[in-house]
């Protein structure tokens, strides 16, 4: 099996076990993988102007150019590498670069999660 194909797998297995709190939640939220393997929820797809979360994922530009405003990028980045390598959870304020070149400003709780021997962060997203 490639690397491409494992973590699709990954990421099909984490959203079918995370499924309760991805479809019902009040909040936006994604998790990112790396920029071809990403998986968010219909809120999120939304927020940043896309019609599903499959448009969303599709796109496979880096992830901080293709979505973050640059302003954002180095907090988000950041914050992103210390939930991945401390395994701690952050709040941070993020504006995000939607699908019509508009922007919109959110909070984003950043959470560890371990899933199959690989760390993920949830993001959970709140517009302000």
């Amino acid at each position: 099996m490639t690397n491409h194909e494992h973590h699709h797998e990954l990421l099909r297995d984490l959203s079918d076990q995370f499924k309760e709190i991805l479809e019902g939640s009040a909040q936006a939220i994604y998790v990112y993988l790396d920029d071809t393997h990403k998986v968010c929820n219909q809120k999120f797809a939304d927020l940043l102007g896309y019609t599903s979360p499959d448009e969303w994922a599709k796109v496979t530009e880096p992830f901080p150019q293709a979505f973050v405003d640059e302003v954002s990028q180095p907090t988000l980045v950041e914050a992103f590498q210390e939930t991945i390598q401390q395994k701690v959870g952050s709040t941070i304020p993020v504006t995000w670069v939607r699908k019509d070149a508009g922007t919109v400003d959110t909070t984003v709780i950043m959470v560890p999660v371990s899933f199959e021997e690989h760390l993920f962060a949830l993001h959970f997203v709140t517009k302000r």
